[in-house]
């Protein structure tokens, strides 16, 4: 029998999948009619996994057979009813997949599609032996915060100032780690339908979603009270692995937000802040975040397939630029994020495996650095304007082709030395847990190895050759700490009455890390007990049992628990950087490729200053953006001396 085959669609109209009613085992029996896509239209939309499609089924549509994957198939022998028909919307069935130009021209409609739908029922896969667990959990959750009368399912606000721990105790559930649904539940939101990309859209634009899970669901509310209330929990070192499973569903949580109260983020702002979830044809990076872009209209992207990543990305690039007229974007470009040595440097690659493999924390600091990085106005408020390239610049370098950015800036200076790298926390897979002793004594060594790193950081500052910070006239160690946090802690989080102590309070605490660095490194002992010393200190941190006492002025000087903000300062703001200073005696905060002999300037539009490299023949570079304290205002902007760069 021949296969299935697809009609043409007219404008405006969808197709819609019937699900004939049938008992369970039975074959899945279909039909697939063209509808107008209309307000009134009933129907219910399907979220899922393509999954592997090396097993696909086959079933029935319209008499004739079609293969779909076996995840989609499980999905629809769960949905489909004993006794009546269900009308569904399914992409891989009711768009042609091997018609470009069809799925050119039903893109654009998904945002439609899914916001109609009576329903989004978002399939998980099929169930385990624990799932019953997972969801006895998200409903003990949800029910405890009903019992305790102060919110309603979906409301966050309230929900952020509950003491969680209190809340289990007092309304009827145990601690999470006694709970015998947490460790199922931890598993449950790993699943890999949380890192689709498409989900962001289909779940931000719906008026009611359905989470299955074999036979086996829950509302979407339940679900994400439940990932609010025990990530707030975080018990212990199990946490971790839960943050890092849960910052997808909390980030897809802030969309849906602000989508629903017509506060809709930028495409930029949606591109970071969803940069972790992944998608089978690059160019969906793009294209599934557009129809929820608050500036969707005026970048004026189209879903075009036919096209390569590298256009795809270029383009949404140069778009948000021209639009903008700011260079944020190159904010998350350069060196250390882009693809082959081909591509182009100043265009951000959205599918980086470098960015995929970042912990949690790295994914939070990105969208923290989007708002962060509007504060800040190293070009003295001018403004990008694109132009193109003079072709004889490129035309010697084939691979680059008309890949050239133009820019207007200038030189401020050359890097003259570089610090040791600072890396990010890694992720912790889920067996983790099970070796309690091996972990805490990684956590003791990354202690010592963040302290290595400041430690030669506050090396290179004293060696700029000033008594002070030659920029900003104030003292090296607080230049330093300005530095590492780019300028936000002091000037954002303290009025000017707590800066005085605040300041008194950070200079023990460097001195106090330094320290301990100096007394730990001093100790030897066999490589036999080296785990065991790391597994003392880490326990130390996380069980708050450091030491403490008071300074020669009365002060008490921090526990090593207190000394875990290191962790936080480190991954929210060097991870992954290196701290540097200049021929001129400026200190800052770049990317990890940073080399000496890497340039400073400081370009039209861009809120912070870039780092290039010098590729000969006029072609610069872009290795990164980078913090500089005290020309983050346009201090070091020089009209005169603004000139094109051109970046390739």
């Amino acid at each position: 029998m021949e296969n299935f085959q697809h009609e043409p669609l007219q404008a405006g109209f969808i197709r819609l999948l019937k699900l004939l009613p049938g008992l369970p085992g039975t074959p899945l029996q279909c039909e697939l009619r063209p509808a107008k896509l209309t307000s009134d239209l009933y129907y219910e939309a399907v979220s899922y996994c393509w999954g592997e499609q090396t097993n696909n089924q086959l079933i029935s549509i319209n008499n004739a057979p079609f293969s779909i994957t076996s995840n989609l198939h499980l999905a629809l022998s769960h949905f489909r009813h004993t006794l009546t028909p269900r009308l569904l919307w399914v992409d891989a069935i009711c768009i042609n997949q091997q018609d470009l130009d069809e799925k050119n021209d039903q893109i654009p409609l998904m945002r439609e599609i899914y916001q109609t739908a009576k329903c989004v029922l978002v399939w998980l896969g099929d169930a385990d032996e624990d799932t019953e667990l997972a969801m006895t959990l998200i409903r003990d959750a949800a029910s405890a915060l009903t019992r305790m009368r102060i919110l309603k399912p979906g409301d966050f606000k309230k929900l952020k100032e509950i003491d969680s721990y209190t809340a289990f105790q007092q309304y009827g559930l145990p601690p999470l780690e006694q709970h015998p649904g947490y460790k199922s539940f931890v598993e449950l939101i790993g699943r890999p339908w949380f890192y689709r990309v498409w989900i962001i859209q289909e779940v931000s634009v719906a008026s009611k979603v359905e989470v299955w899970c074999g036979n086996v669901q829950v509302p979407w509310d339940e679900l994400v009270d439940a990932v609010e209330i025990i990530t707030k929990r975080n018990p212990g070192i199990s946490g971790v692995i839960l943050y890092d499973h849960a910052v997808l569903l909390l980030m897809l949580r802030v969309t849906r937000e602000t989508t629903v109260v017509n506060e809709p983020a930028s495409l930029l702002q949606l591109l970071v802040r969803h940069r972790r979830s992944l998608a089978t044809v690059p160019h969906d990076k793009v294209y599934a975040l557009c129809g929820l872009a608050g500036d969707r209209e005026i970048l004026g992207i189209v879903p075009d397939y036919r096209t390569t990543k590298e256009e795809v990305f270029m383009q949404t690039a140069l778009r948000i630029m021209e639009q903008s007229g700011n260079l944020d974007v190159l904010s998350h470009a350069g060196l250390g994020n882009g693809g082959a040595d081909s591509w182009p440097s100043w265009t951000p690659d959205w599918t980086s495996q470098k960015v995929e493999e970042r912990s949690f924390i790295g994914h939070l600091l990105d969208d923290f650095l989007t708002t962060t990085i509007k504060t800040f106005d190293a070009a003295g408020g001018t403004a990008f304007v694109q132009r193109n390239v003079d072709p004889s610049l490129v035309a010697s370098r084939p691979r680059v082709g008309m890949n050239g950015l133009l820019l207007r800036g200038m030189v401020v200076d050359v890097v003259a030395e570089v610090g040791k790298p600072s890396h990010p926390f890694a992720s912790v897979d889920e067996e983790e847990p099970a070796r309690f002793r091996d972990r805490m004594a990684e956590f003791g060594q990354l202690f010592l190895d963040i302290s290595d790193v400041w430690a030669h950081w506050v090396e290179i500052v004293n060696r700029t050759g000033h008594d002070r910070y030659p920029q900003t006239g104030e003292e090296k160690d607080m230049a330093f700490f300005h530095t590492i946090t780019m300028g936000t802690i002091l000037t954002q989080s303290f009025g000017p009455e707590e800066q005085g102590a605040t300041i008194a309070k950070v200079r023990r605490y460097i001195a106090r890390l330094l320290k301990w660095n100096k007394i730990f490194r001093r100790l030897h002992f066999p490589k036999r007990f080296t785990k065991y010393l790391w597994y003392g200190v880490g326990v130390s941190i996380v069980l708050r049992l450091g030491f403490s006492d008071e300074d020669e002025e009365g002060h008490e000087e921090e526990t090593l628990f207190e000394l875990m903000d290191v962790f936080l300062l480190q991954n929210v703001f060097g991870a992954g950087k290196r701290l540097f200073r200049t021929e001129n005696g400026l200190i800052g905060l770049a990317p990890d490729e940073i080399v000496v002999g890497d340039t400073l300037s400081i370009c039209d539009g861009a809120r912070m200053p870039l780092l290039l490299r010098d590729r000969g023949g006029g072609l610069w570079q872009l290795v990164g953006p980078c913090y500089v304290h005290g020309i983050m205002h346009g201090e070091a902007r020089d009209a005169s001396a603004v000139g094109d760069i051109v970046v390739v």
